[in-house]
């Protein structure tokens, strides 16, 4: 019998596409409504997003593994603001690994490496953390963090 806070992930990603949440997203279960499981999910390919949102309990598979007591007692304490912060979609990536980009800002959190606007790079890795992605600019001898929304994709 599923009950809250269990661990759950996502058995069929059908009914929900227009969500984008994957088979074997994994979540967490905050409350019931009949046949519903109102749930917790998170991106693993962006580190910080989630959403919340009513799947069917027949489309969840529950996990071994439990939630410990601290994290139960902080979600239910935060719990009006993780709803109030939710996304209603996780959204679709516009950029992958090997995905060339160009910076579109100039920005103190990018010169002080020495970027700076019109540089090009590289993404070199496909999971973000809060809207952050890996990028190696072409001139530079390390990959920094950029934020989606200051890159351009280049084709």
């Amino acid at each position: 019998m599923m009950k809250k806070f269990d661990l759950v992930i996502l058995n069929n990603e059908k009914p929900y596409e227009g969500l984008n949440i994957k088979k074997d997203t994994l979540g967490v279960v905050l409350d019931f409504k009949g046949n519903n499981a109102q749930v917790l999910f998170f991106n693993s390919k962006n580190l910080g997003e989630y959403i919340v949102t009513e799947i069917y309990q027949k489309d969840l598979i529950v996990q071994k593994e439990e939630i410990s007591k601290e994290i139960k007692q902080d979600i239910n304490s935060k719990l009006a603001q993780i709803l109030k912060k939710a996304k209603k979609t996780f959204d679709i990536p516009k950029l992958k690994i090997y995905d060339k980009v160009k910076l579109l800002v100039e920005d103190e959190k990018y010169t002080k490496f020495g970027i700076h606007k019109g540089e090009i790079g590289v993404v070199v890795d496909d999971n973000a953390v809060q809207d952050f992605i890996e990028v190696d600019f072409l001139n530079f001898n390390d990959s920094i963090s950029v934020n989606f929304n200051d890159l351009e994709p280049i084709k």
